[in-house]
């Protein structure tokens, strides 16, 4: 299960980062003048991106504390 929420993670960084790539088209920087509704794309949908890397930590989090819950639960019943 941890592979999925790593894959879940590396999903969201490559969102991140195609978002990053769109914003900054939306610029000077690497566009032709501002864009707005680039810009605004790109910054929306960098938000559920956050999200799959937010999940994807929610997961492996909870994993280690069941460990440690069963480590402590181990521990009480000797």
């Amino acid at each position: 299960m941890v592979i999925f929420y790593r894959v879940l993670q590396g999903i969201g960084v490559a969102g991140v980062i195609a978002c990053l790539v769109l914003v900054l088209q939306a610029t000077p920087l690497l566009g032709a003048s501002w864009n707005r509704a680039r810009l605004l794309y790109g910054l929306a949908g960098a938000l559920p991106a956050l999200a799959l890397i937010a999940i994807g930590e929610i997961g492996c989090t909870v994993r280690r504390l069941r460990a440690v819950l069963a480590r402590v639960e181990k521990r009480l019943g000797n």
